[in-house]
């Protein structure tokens, strides 16, 4: 069974990895220790940020200590010291989720128009994926009541 500390942890790094990589970086979360700097020793980061101009050594931590602070101030001067690396340090609970808003009507009209376009285009894959988009959308904007009205006839 997954703790909720490594359930949170992955979501960070699940999120991270998305802003990093629409930065350019290639995203290395848990990284093997071959791939691990050598500057760092034997230290085993959470996660590395690579790219050409600026790699990063990134920490997940869970809160705020004083000893936990020492390691990263220790941490911190390593990575000063190596040219192009920056150290990146994620504190669980500063860490905001993904706010994923309330859709509107027309946008789920929109999005079951879609998945109708695709259906009778014989394209059922991308139905598929847009058909659980739409389910996804509606289950968030609670308008279960409404699916009849939304649902166009296929007649």
């Amino acid at each position: 069974m997954e703790s909720s500390t490594s359930k949170n942890e992955a979501e960070i790094l699940r999120t991270l990895r998305s802003r990093f990589e629409r930065e350019g970086y290639t995203f290395v979360p848990h990284p093997t220790k071959d791939m691990v700097p050598a500057f760092l020793g034997g230290y085993q980061p959470d996660a590395l940020a690579l790219s050409d101009k600026k790699s990063l050594v990134i920490e997940i931590k869970s809160r705020r200590s004083p000893s936990g602070d020492s390691r990263l101030a220790q941490l911190a001067e390593r990575v000063k010291a190596a040219p192009g690396w920056d150290l990146h340090i994620v504190y669980a609970g500063d860490f905001s989720r993904p706010v994923y808003g309330k859709p509107s009507r027309n946008a789920v009209v929109e999005l079951l128009n879609e998945v109708f376009d695709l259906y009778h285009k014989d394209l059922l894959r991308p139905a598929l994926l847009m058909g659980w988009a739409a389910l996804e959308a509606i289950a968030r904007s609670a308008v279960l009541e409404e699916i009849p009205r939304l649902w166009p006839n296929d007649t």
